[in-house]
């Protein structure tokens, strides 16, 4: 089972055992437990380790957990995030659900069987959307591949851009930036005479080597 990384915020040593084994005992996940003890430390182990699901104490030394909950989705990038606090308080569960959390959990105030529970679920759901998340990325990288490798097919020949526009069926902006992009790294070259888009020697061969990864994910 590939392990799972879980990054939890929190400044209280006890606080953070307490919950790593609690983890440990009733989640049935090969879990690799991270801990930072302030806001800065999480966001620069964040920058270095791949994280599933973050785990942040409302109260840190140098910010709460909402704060660096909007400072991660704006310098980081979206990581499903768990709000904990040491009591009831239910403005900052709305707070937090507002922003987006999973969900906010009290660590001292629910019985182990439920806070692992809770916990267990939100693992799943995080380990759901990251999934979905590099499916979406796969998806825009394939696409990305057969827009690069329609324009270096109809420029095997020789074509105007406005040719090449109609054939590939995509818009002047969409077109320029793949254009822009293949001629940077000489796939293709532009003729002085008549301006017409070519495939060069090099564009062949990376055709020659979409085909072959077409064919393996066929």
């Amino acid at each position: 089972m590939d392990e799972i990384k879980i990054l939890y915020v929190e400044d209280d040593l006890s606080s953070f055992h307490f919950i790593k084994v609690i983890c440990h005992h009733k989640i049935d996940h090969n879990i690799l437990f991270l801990r930072a003890t302030n806001g800065q430390e999480a966001m620069e182990i964040l920058k270095k380790e791949n994280v599933s699901l973050i785990l942040i104490d409302y109260s840190l030394p140098d910010t709460n957990g909402l704060e660096l909950m909007d400072r991660i989705k704006k310098e980081i990038k979206e990581i499903p995030i768990v709000i904990v606090t040491g009591y009831t308080d239910k403005k900052i569960a709305i707070e937090a659900m507002r922003k987006g959390a999973l969900d906010h959990i009290i660590k001292w105030g629910e019985n182990l069987n439920e806070l692992a529970k809770r916990i267990k679920c939100c693992l799943n759901l995080a380990l759901y959307k990251n999934s979905m998340l590099k499916f979406g990325e796969i998806k825009k990288k394939r696409e990305s591949l057969s827009i690069i490798y329609s324009l270096l097919q109809h420029a095997v020949e020789g074509i105007k851009k406005t040719k090449l526009i109609r054939k590939t069926n995509l818009n002047s902006k969409t077109i320029e930036k793949y254009l822009t992009y293949c001629i940077n790294r000489e796939y293709i070259r532009i003729t002085e005479k008549d301006s017409l888009y070519i495939t060069t020697q090099k564009g062949f061969k990376l055709l020659e080597k979409i085909e072959e990864v077409n064919t393996l994910l066929a």
